[in-house]
């Protein structure tokens, strides 16, 4: 009759220990792998925001150098305009001095002779060649206008362009960002059901540590103690074993009541 006791003891023991521990533990580590996981992939993220943003300063500060010297070379072609315009007004005023100069001495010298006639037909040559060399500066001014307007419009389009791919790297990085914040809070999720899991896992120990309590009374009860090697639970006669399995829920349902009564005194504690 003892060894039916033990044997009894031993499977409702062994099924309920190895069903909490099978959930418990692969709860916890399905847990710990997801978090290595979300982990790797909240590193790798990381270093790619950190890249993209150290690409991003390092084409904003080329793109910022380029701007400047483009700058500096628009100013000298303008000041270079500027003086080449200056110049050609200097020399138009001055050759509107000479032609003044030249059409006085014509009046004057109208009636001279043949020598004073050809100086004046050189004087016409000579106008003729200003006036020529008065359109071919013109033109120079126009030609120099002309290349100004198309380098401002090429810079205008060089930056628009950078400020497109600007524009898509932020809204990028701005991508990442969610993503690693969605990361964390999966993580933040993961590492609660971890808790969760190793509360468990506590709260079964003590349930076996109970059951075991209960378990070595039970063997007590049914084996006796060194001086009265009876068992006292166990009855004699018909219906015998099934008094026996009562008797062993009865207390088996006793310490789960009590282990409820701590899991309920643990979670005021920690909702306090």
């Amino acid at each position: 009759m003892s060894s039916t006791c033990l044997s009894l003891l031993e499977s409702k023991f062994s099924e309920g220990a190895l069903s909490t521990a099978m959930d418990s533990k692969g709860l916890i580590s399905f847990a710990q792998r997801k978090a290595l996981q979300y982990k790797a992939s909240a590193k790798t993220l990381s270093k790619q925001l950190r890249h993209a943003s150290e690409d991003v300063m390092r084409k904003n500060t080329i793109i910022h150098g380029e701007r400047v010297r483009f700058q500096e070379t628009i100013a000298r072609l303008e000041a270079s305009v500027q003086d080449s315009s200056k110049r050609l007004c200097r020399e138009a005023r001055d050759l509107g001095k000479e032609l003044l100069v030249i059409k006085q001495e014509i009046v004057s010298t109208i009636s001279h002779d043949e020598q004073l006639h050809s100086s004046h037909s050189d004087l016409k040559i000579k106008y003729a060649e200003l006036l020529e060399e008065s359109k071919s500066s013109q033109k120079q001014i126009q030609n120099l206008k002309n290349m100004n307007s198309d380098l401002w419009r090429e810079s205008e389009s060089y930056y628009l362009k950078q400020k497109a791919h600007i524009a898509q790297q932020d809204s990028q990085i701005s991508q990442l960002q969610e993503e690693m914040q969605e990361m964390q809070r999966r993580e933040a999720k993961l590492k609660k059901k971890l808790d969760k899991g190793r509360m468990m896992e506590l709260r079964r120990l003590q349930k076996l540590a109970l059951l075991e309590e209960v378990g070595t009374t039970l063997l007590k009860t049914c084996i006796g103690s060194e001086h009265n090697p009876v068992c006292t639970i166990v009855p004699e006669g018909p219906g015998a074993e099934d008094s026996l399995n009562f008797r062993i829920d009865k207390l088996v349902a006793l310490a789960c009541a009590q282990l409820d009564m701590l899991v309920d005194r643990d979670q005021r504690k920690e909702g306090t």
